[in-house]
């Protein structure tokens, strides 16, 4: 019984994997050319700015 669990478990995360590699990080648009969200991203890469601040902003339409 252990071992048919570890078997769905497995498929499972290798199913969530496989789902999340094909999905967009950002909705497409806009946001590509903003020079605002350019600006933030690098902000990101040099530790100036959260990842989550990021998400929330783009969640909360700054770049639209």
């Amino acid at each position: 019984m252990a071992g048919f669990l570890a078997i769905i478990g497995v498929i499972y995360v290798i199913y969530k994997l496989v789902s999340e590699a094909g999905e967009e990080p950002y909705e497409p648009g806009c946001i590509r050319n903003s020079l605002l969200f350019n600006q933030d991203m690098n902000k990101v890469r040099f530790k100036e700015m959260s990842q989550r601040e990021l998400d929330r902003n783009i969640r909360e339409g700054k770049y639209r």
